[in-house]
């Protein structure tokens, strides 16, 4: 899909839940203050979002920190910890991994 419009009645329902979950998980994983949704289509133009967990100072996952360099404010998207391949690839299979035993 490349119009929020045309999503299905259903995957607005399922879009609930999705949330419900991705924030359940988040706040137990990051311990967040606010969240931010960003829908871009720009690049990639089907429907998606972006979830960024905001929060004051830093969070740490294998000993490398995440600070949120634009709080209070708006996100700082341009000061991004850049992370290897190998480096997403453990992280995503940590956030599966706690989605899954949720």
């Amino acid at each position: 899909m490349q119009a929020f419009s045309d999503l299905s009645p259903e995957a607005f329902a399922d879009m609930g839940i999705a949330v419900a979950g991705i924030e359940r998980l988040l706040k137990a994983r990051i311990a967040y203050e606010k969240i931010n949704y960003l829908m871009l289509m720009m690049v990639d133009r089907d429907v998606h979002f972006h979830v960024l967990p905001r929060y004051e100072g830093a969070r740490e996952h294998e000993g490398q920190s995440f600070p949120d360099t634009g709080w209070p404010a708006a996100p700082a998207l341009g000061s991004a910890v850049a992370l290897d391949d190998a480096a997403v690839e453990r992280l995503a299979d940590d956030f599966a991994a706690a989605w899954s035993a949720a």
